[in-house]
C-alpha cells in the first residue's frame, strides 16, 4: 500500500508538475494571445478607421455619382429638348424657305409680267410720243404757215392802211386847198 501511495503521490506530483507546466504554457499562450489580441485589436481599430474612411469616401463618391447621374440625366433631357427644338426650327425653316421660294417665284413671275407690261406700255408711250411729235411738227408747220400768211396779211393791211392814209391826206389837202381857195374867192368877192 505504501507503494500505491507512493505511486499515487508520484502520479500527483507528476500531475502537479504537468499542471504547473501547463499553467506556465497557458500563461505564455495567454500572454501571446493577449499580445495577439492587442495587436489584432490595434489592427482591427486601424482597419475600422480605414474602413470608416473608405466608407466615407465611398459615400461621398456615391453622392457624387448620384449628382453626376442626375446632371447627366438633366443634360440628356436638355439635349433631347434641344434636338427637338432644333428639329422644329429646321421644320419651320424649311416651311418658311418653301413659302419664301413660292413667294419669290410668284414675285419673279409678277415682275416678268410687269416688265412685259412696262415694255408694252413703253412701246405705246413711244408711239404716242412719236404721234405727238408728228402732230407737234405738223402744228409747227401750220403755225409757221399761218405766221407767214399773217405776215403777208399784215403787210397787205399795212399797204392798204398806208394807201388809205395817203388817200385821206390827198383829200384833206384837196379839201384844205379847196377850202382855202373858197375862202380866198369869197374874200375876193367881198
Amino acid at each position: 500500500m505504501n507503494d500505491t501511495i507512493e505511486a499515487y503521490k508520484m502520479i500527483i506530483a507528476e500531475l502537479r508538475a504537468e499542471k504547473q507546466q501547463l499553467l506556465q504554457n497557458y500563461e505564455k499562450e495567454l500572454v501571446e494571445v493577449k499580445a495577439d489580441r492587442d495587436s489584432n485589436s490595434h489592427h482591427l481599430t486601424s482597419l475600422e478607421m480605414s474602413f470608416s474612411n473608405l466608407l466615407m469616401k465611398f459615400e461621398k463618391s456615391k453622392e457624387k455619382v448620384c449628382q453626376l447621374k442626375a446632371r447627366e440625366e438633366a443634360l440628356l433631357a436638355e439635349n433631347r429638348n434641344d434636338l427637338e427644338r432644333l428639329r422644329l426650327e429646321e421644320q419651320r425653316y424649311n416651311e418658311l424657305k418653301n413659302t419664301v421660294m413660292k413667294q419669290l417665284e410668284k414675285a419673279n413671275k409678277d415682275l416678268e409680267c410687269l416688265i412685259k407690261d412696262h415694255a408694252i406700255e413703253m412701246s405705246k408711250l413711244k408711239a404716242s410720243v412719236q404721234k405727238e411729235q408728228i402732230a407737234c411738227l405738223s402744228l409747227n408747220e401750220q403755225l409757221n404757215q399761218t405766221n407767214q400768211e399773217n405776215a403777208k396779211l399784215i403787210e397787205r393791211c399795212d399797204d392798204l392802211i398806208l394807201n388809205l392814209n395817203c388817200g385821206r391826206r390827198r383829200r384833206h389837202r384837196l379839201q384844205s386847198h379847196s377850202h382855202t381857195h373858197d375862202v380866198n374867192y369869197k374874200e375876193e368877192k367881198n
